[in-house]
């Protein structure tokens, strides 16, 4: 961790032992769940549905927090229009060494996350964040998404779809604040399955250190942004591939999985299971579902 970092928790008055788990939550005005100075909060198991309906902002988000887990939770349709926030989920301001892994997200404006930072105060940072085995279907005008610095953030083994008559950034970085611009520094995309039906691109011209590695996709990217030892499939190898109406529904991608092959970029040694649950085998894959 940064000297920042150190003394950044050493301020905080932490709460610990927050569990959020099992809620659903339907039509709110702004945030549906806000976590904020707390140490290791577990999120988990809820569904939030039409979160941000009148004014923008991130489903399911940290502030000031360490050590988060945010799991197998089911977001769909946050926000009404393009702009703005409007993800599923987010670390934000000074939240260190959050986990984003094995949650649904889909038809939310802004994505499957749009992680933030403010640069108003030198002493922000939102560091480290893992985005791992999460499924992103049709997700408004980005998949993944950065708003100011945010620093080494890795997001690997996640499935996107992106929907006949969509179009979608499958990486975003823009600066939370124009008077005092700041981008995404450091962050490391791999063995992820990206399903283009609509269309795609990529747009975080000013982030730095983005390092892509065995990602997998399915169609083509429309700037023809190319990645170190990525996998490129005809879309029509997928034909009947559409957006799943339920979580049992999900483990259709596993053929996408399949397809894409193994990868040479094996997950850190602390994933032990896919987003069914199931055991893993021990071989390197792409995407959220072992095939």
């Amino acid at each position: 961790m940064t000297e920042i970092a150190k003394k950044q928790v050493a301020a905080m008055e932490i709460a610990v032992d927050i569990h959020i788990t099992g809620n659903r939550i339907s039509d709110t005005g702004r945030n549906a769940i806000i976590v904020r100075q707390a140490f290791a909060p577990i999120i988990e198991s809820n569904t939030v549905t039409h979160a941000s309906a009148r004014h923008h902002g991130n489903a399911i988000f940290t502030r000031s927090t360490r050590d988060a887990v945010i799991r197998g939770n089911e977001v769909s349709f946050t926000g009404t229009e393009p702009s703005g926030e409007n993800a599923a989920f987010d670390a934000d301001i000074d939240s260190l060494h959050t986990v984003i892994e094995y949650n649904w997200s889909h038809d939310n404006q802004g994505g499957l996350f749009s992680l933030c930072n403010n640069p108003n105060e030198d002493i922000n940072l939102t560091d480290g964040t893992v985005v791992r085995f999460n499924v992103s279907e049709n997700d408004g005008v980005r998949a993944f998404g950065f708003s100011g610095r945010v620093t080494h953030s890795i997001i690997y083994n996640n499935t996107v779809l992106i929907g006949p008559g969509h179009k979608e950034a499958i990486v975003e970085a823009r600066p939370f604040s124009q008077s005092k611009p700041r981008y995404a520094d450091g962050a490391t995309f791999f063995n992820n399955v990206v399903i283009i039906l609509g269309e795609a691109s990529y747009d975080f011209a000013e982030a730095t250190h983005m390092q892509f590695d065995s990602n997998c996709f399915v169609g083509s990217v429309n700037n023809g942004f190319s990645e170190t030892r990525a996998i490129a499939i005809p879309r029509d190898v997928l034909p009947n591939i559409s957006a799943a109406k339920s979580w049992n529904g999900l483990s259709a991608y596993k053929e996408a999985a399949r397809i894409c092959g193994p990868s040479s970029h094996r997950e850190p040694d602390d994933v032990g299971k896919d987003f069914t649950g199931a055991k893993l085998r021990g071989i390197a894959f792409r995407g959220a579902f072992e095939p």
